[in-house]
C-alpha cells in the first residue's frame, strides 16, 4: 500500500472538485446561454454560484499555481484528515449538483430554491474549507517528511 503523501491526497481532491462542479457549471452557462429558464435574473444566478465555488477552486489553483516555486519536501498526512476531507468534499459537491438536476423538477422559482440553500451551504463550504486548508497550504506536517523532491 502506497504512503498518503500531501501530494497525492491533493491530486485526488483536485479531481474530485474539478470533475464535481463541471455538471453545474455548464448547466447554468447553458442555462444563461438560453436566456429563458431564469427570467431575465441570470445575473442573480451566478451571483449565487460564484461565492458557492470561488473560495474551494481559488484555494486549489492558488496551490497549483505556486507548487513549482523552489523544493518541497513532501509530507504524509493523516488518513482521518483526508477521509474526512474526501466525504466532506463529496457531500458538497454533490448538493451542488443536486441543486442543479432537480431545480428543473421543484415546484419553486429556480431563483427561490437558490435562496433557500444559502441557509445551509454556507457552512458546509465553511465544514469543507477548513478540511481543505490542510492539503492546500504549508501547515500540513503532523506526520514528517516521507519524501524529498525537486521542482517540476
Amino acid at each position: 500500500m502506497h504512503a498518503l503523501t500531501a501530494i497525492r491526497a491533493r491530486n485526488q481532491l483536485t479531481l474530485i472538485w474539478l470533475v464535481g462542479l463541471m455538471l453545474p457549471a455548464l448547466i447554468l452557462a447553458f442555462r444563461t446561454y438560453l436566456g429563458t429558464y431564469y427570467k431575465g435574473y441570470d445575473k442573480e444566478a451566478w451571483e449565487w454560484f460564484v461565492p458557492n465555488c470561488a473560495p474551494i477552486v481559488s484555494l486549489i489553483a492558488g496551490w497549483w499555481t505556486a507548487d513549482g516555486i523552489g523544493p518541497r519536501v513532501e509530507k504524509r498526512i493523516s488518513r482521518p484528515i483526508y477521509l474526512f476531507t474526501i466525504i466532506a468534499s463529496l457531500f458538497y459537491v454533490g448538493i451542488l449538483n443536486s441543486i442543479f438536476v432537480f431545480e428543473p423538477i421543484l415546484d419553486s422559482a429556480p431563483l427561490d430554491i437558490l435562496k433557500r440553500t444559502n441557509l445551509f451551504m454556507p457552512v458546509i463550504q465553511g465544514i469543507v474549507m477548513g478540511a481543505m486548508v490542510h492539503f492546500f497550504t504549508g501547515s500540513n506536517n503532523n506526520d514528517g517528511p516521507a519524501k524529498s523532491t525537486s521542482n517540476k
